[in-house]
């Protein structure tokens, strides 16, 4: 054999083991092997294993702090700004009359001695005081004749003294028309004036109505004797007493500027109308204020030592009410009741809560008992930061 042909011969048997020792290591890879390339690091076993069962703390938990504190509940009222019973005063006259005028209107600020209305004797009156006219005349007539009679011996003195008693009698209904300010003669209308400054309550008449005797014309009250009347649910009577004070604030003006006032009266009946406790309210001043307008009011139902808490920290249950503390760590289910409340805290009671304790606010819907926690601080309340 000659040098080229071994040559050749050499050549196919390298590129043959090539070949073979190619997928050799293309089974190799392809099969998976008894042991990994890198070993995985075994697993601690937990300390604790009621521990491994809970779930990782959590970032998204706010707290505050329970405090020991002066706890008031505030309600909302709502009614009416009214005058006092009692104090308004009612013009009217004594006899029949015509309205020829009137000179206000209601809710107008009057002084002393401001024309009010303006009347006049109606038909039938002006007919009543010329009968007593006319009545006297005639008994003034019949008593000269029966004194002739009695002087001539053809009278009696019974007879003397009847016809006495009927001028007197009719003087006395003659002269109680005038006074009542009816005039036989003349314009005979009549001017009622405001005997005091105040404010027109009510105007009962119409102009050209004819009004029986004694009846309301106008009626005003004193600006000081303006008040409020609020409707207060039953449930929500506890509390109030005479002399309280209240906020008022008129429903179409701004909060900003309440006005102050006392409890004058609590009634001690439901009205039948609102099904609500009437409360009567005397207001500072009157100047928010209008006749008929409505206003709210805030009133304080109790005040008390009481553990308070931020409202958002209770969560309504089956059982009542929920709220979680944070000790060690942890989270720990409360059951509790509720009492004063206001728009910012509650009042919390339970057997196993104490001022200071840490109470979530935030995040506690996804809270359980025994649930491991990270927690951050809420910023302080203004009642939390009160000495």
């Amino acid at each position: 054999m000659n040098k080229n042909a071994i040559a050749v011969s050499l050549l196919g048997a390298a590129i043959l083991t090539g070949v073979v020792i190619h997928f050799a290591h293309a089974d190799a890879d392809d099969k998976p092997t008894s042991q990994p390339a890198v070993a995985e690091k075994p697993a601690e076993a937990p300390a604790d294993s009621a521990d491994a069962d809970k779930p990782a703390p959590t970032d998204s938990i706010q707290t505050a702090t329970l405090r020991q504190g002066d706890m008031s509940q505030v309600i909302n009222a709502f009614g009416s700004v009214t005058a006092q019973p009692g104090e308004v005063a009612v013009f009217s006259v004594p006899y029949e009359c015509r309205v020829r005028h009137i000179n206000v209107t209601a809710g107008q600020p009057v002084e002393k001695g401001d024309a009010l209305i303006d009347v006049e004797p109606s038909p039938a009156a002006r007919l009543s005081l010329q009968e007593a006219q006319i009545n006297l005349d005639a008994a003034n007539k019949d008593l000269a004749q029966t004194q002739q009679r009695f002087d001539m011996k053809l009278a009696t003195n019974s007879d003397l003294l009847q016809s006495q008693q009927a001028v007197q009698l009719a003087q006395f209904r003659l002269d109680n028309l005038k006074q009542q300010g009816l005039e036989a003669t003349g314009d005979a209308h009549r001017t009622l004036p405001a005997d005091s400054a105040g404010l027109i309550d009510k105007i009962d008449v119409q102009q050209g109505q004819i009004v029986a005797a004694g009846n309301p014309l106008v009626e005003t009250i004193a600006r000081d004797q303006v008040e409020v009347r609020l409707g207060v649910e039953p449930s929500e009577m506890r509390g109030l007493t005479s002399g309280q004070a209240v906020q008022l604030f008129p429903v179409s003006g701004s909060d900003t500027n309440p006005t102050a006032g006392k409890i004058r009266l609590i009634t001690q009946r439901v009205n039948p109308d609102t099904r609500l406790v009437d409360v009567f309210v005397t207001p500072q001043n009157t100047d928010n204020l209008l006749l008929e307008g409505f206003t709210r009011a805030e009133l304080s139902i109790g005040t008390r030592k009481a553990l308070i808490a931020p409202r958002q920290a209770v969560l309504p249950d089956e059982d009542g009410y929920t709220l979680f503390t944070v000790k060690d760590g942890k989270a720990v289910k409360h059951t509790v009741r509720i009492g004063l409340e206001n728009d910012q805290e509650v009042e919390v009671i339970g057997d196993d809560l104490a001022a200071g304790d840490t109470v979530v606010i935030q995040g506690n819907y996804e809270l359980d008992d025994g649930m491991a926690v990270a927690t951050t601080p809420a910023a302080a309340t203004p009642a939390e930061t009160k000495p």
